[in-house]
């Protein structure tokens, strides 16, 4: 069955008009900060003074937001889509900035910053500088003139994280999971706010791997971030109470944007790039997938485009049939059909839209001639939409690409751990091993490292028992280093040997043949474990080079 209606997606400013094919979507996104033990420190001093005064910047701002993303445009692009009523508070969202359920203040709480706002002071009043300059902060303001402009108001302690290996590059975060322990009826913003209630869509490891395991051959890949992906995102002056910025003793900023470590800012802000990836897809663009603001865009040949649109309209009805979009937690998804495992499989788009041939839209290079797009053609759109792509993120179009911290390579479809990554997770073991006791972050974050390496080291399962059981015993005092399970260094040390070990590439992950030997089974219900020989049939029909009617694919 082929698609049901076309919709036309006018570029304005721009004259050119593409004829697509209905609406899809979705996503999820990541959580607020780890807590930060946030001794008492005054605040850095010397800020620089934005020219309008405070107050004035205030009342402007309640009538239209900060943001690169042009609303009016935004609105007529997901009216012209079919999009409109998937993303109904969108363009109203854009001019006055979006809701993140802040709970009421009503009473002033003003927490001193971490102490490494005072370690890297330079580092901080530069930061101070800029967003003032930038508008984002508004400010500064006395407790009492703040109170009388916004009403009560509450700070988040202030911490500038450096990122690892990037020197001179820092991460600010407002800890909006502080204070840790309230007391009533003092609690910090992130606890009264339920993330999961801003659901996006978003690729995972499967998501991805079943994307490429579909994909024609000779199909290829690129990266593109979008620049500070949540301060793009304005807040609606309703929530300003919620997101104050200490400054110093009694000067303040109020933050105006969604910012790292508060807890809906990744759903927002994952649904809103759910949004515009959907609208690259209605122009003909894709497949797309992202994480946050990391984006992976693929292309394929033009000889293969008739058979693959074929293909997605297949499953884009597929997913209709087994109800549309599914919502769990904080991601949204579309369910596929089952796999030979008995899985079912999921993907970040609906597929409603077909892929379209823009390779005559504008002058482009001999290779770019062979493939249904380009950058340039990905930058008509979201140049109009005010999309802050960052450059020096840029990862041009290859066969081999570097996602999620793996490198996935197409033309051989495999998959290994990044040398980044494994670099990393290497230096994780060593810091470990360096200290005999570790409270629950230290754990988490080491076992979350590892976990993710076992997408591509199945084998490492086994070996993250002792951290997992080692997860379990912090109870209610998570902030007490403990002493890790006895059998731990040697999990450890035989992550340290494989991570250090020449990567053996894996292959990725499909719908592949299961052959069932009635090995196992549950003679009491009659239950039997594994697949008949139709399931391993239909199975096969799901590889790539099956040629009938083949309902899932990517």
């Amino acid at each position: 069955m082929g698609l049901k209606h076309t919709a036309t997606v006018q570029l304005t400013g721009d004259s050119s008009q593409r004829r697509v094919s209905p609406s899809a979507q979705t996503g999820n996104a990541p959580r607020a900060a780890s807590p930060l033990d946030t001794p008492s420190v005054t605040s850095a001093q010397d800020v620089a003074v934005p020219i309008m005064a405070p107050k004035s910047a205030l009342e402007q701002r309640r009538l239209k937001a900060l943001t690169p993303y042009n609303p009016a445009i935004w609105e007529e692009l997901l009216l012209s889509s079919g999009l409109l009523s998937k993303y109904p508070n969108i363009p109203e969202s854009l001019h006055l900035g979006f809701m993140a359920s802040m709970p009421p203040i009503l009473s002033s709480y003003i927490p001193d910053n971490n102490s490494s706002v005072h370690n890297y002071k330079d580092t901080f009043n530069k930061m101070l500088s800029r967003e003032l300059a930038l508008g984002r902060y508004l400010g500064p303001f006395s407790q009492t003139e703040l109170e009388s402009a916004i009403g009560k108001f509450q700070t988040s302690p202030l911490s500038i994280i450096p990122k690892p290996g990037k020197p001179g590059k820092f991460r600010f975060i407002q800890n909006l999971s502080f204070p840790h322990n309230p007391t009533p009826p003092l609690a910090s913003i992130n606890s009264r706010i339920n993330a999961d209630c801003y659901p996006c869509t978003y690729g995972t490891f499967d998501i991805i791997s079943l994307l490429i395991w579909h994909l024609p051959p000779g199909s290829q890949a690129a990266i593109r971030d979008v620049s500070e992906a949540y301060r793009t995102v304005p807040l609606h002056p309703s929530e300003w109470p919620g997101l104050v910025v200490r400054i110093d003793q009694d000067q303040f900023a109020v933050d105006t944007c969604f910012c790292f470590g508060f807890g809906p800012s990744g759903g927002i802000y994952g649904n809103l790039a759910s949004a515009g990836a959907d609208i690259l897809r209605a122009g003909g663009i894709g497949p797309i997938s992202r994480w946050v603001d990391n984006h992976i865009f693929f292309r394929i040949r033009k000889e293969f485009l008739l058979q693959f649109n074929q293909k997605r309209a297949l499953t884009a009805e597929l997913i209709r049939d087994n109800g549309g979009q599914q919502s769990s937690g904080g991601r949204i998804w579309y369910p596929g059909d089952f796999q030979p495992n008995g899985s079912r499989a999921e993907f970040d788009d609906d597929h409603v839209f077909p892929l379209v041939d823009l390779s005559s839209d504008s002058p482009r290079s001999e290779e770019d001639q062979k493939y249904t797009y380009n950058f340039e053609d990905i930058d008509r759109i979201s140049r109009i939409l005010g999309i802050p792509w960052e450059p020096s993120k840029d990862i041009p179009f290859s066969p081999s690409v570097t996602y999620l911290g793996f490198t996935w390579d197409l033309d051989n479809r495999t998959v290994t751990l990044s040398d980044s990554k494994r670099t990393k997770y290497i230096q994780a073991i060593d810091d470990w091993r360096s200290s005999r006791t570790h409270p629950l972050a230290d754990v988490q974050k080491l076992y979350g490292k590892l976990l993710h390496a076992s997408h591509v080291i199945p084998a490492g399962h086994a070996y993250l028992t002792s951290l997992e059981a080692m997860l379990a015993i912090f109870g209610d005092t998570p902030f007490k280093p403990r002493t890790p399970p006895h059998r731990s260094l040697n999990d450890l040390l035989w992550w340290h040997q494989i991570l250090n070990a020449p990567p053996h590439p894996l292959p990725i992950p499909g719908p592949t043949p299961i052959l069932n030997f009635n090995a196992f089974s549950d003679a009491s219900s009659g239950f039997r474990i594994g697949i008949t020989l139709g399931d391993r049939w239909k199975a096969w029909k799901l590889r790539p080079d099956w040629k009938s009617d083949n309902r899932d694919i990517g």
